[in-house]
């Protein structure tokens, strides 16, 4: 399982990311970085039991 602290370091970066992809007009990275994000939520999401 992800720690918080290390989800928070993941949650940045892919911030980081985007906000570059964005600021260089580069919709596909942008998009890319968007599904990736949604899908290790989901794992996360899945790891930790969900919403209990």
């Amino acid at each position: 399982m992800i720690e918080k602290v290390g989800y928070a370091n993941v949650h940045k970066q892919f911030n980081q990311e985007l906000v570059k992809a964005i600021a260089e007009q580069k919709p596909d990275v942008a998009a890319s970085i968007v599904r990736h994000y949604i899908q290790a939520t989901q794992r996360v999401w899945k790891e930790t039991g969900g919403e209990k």
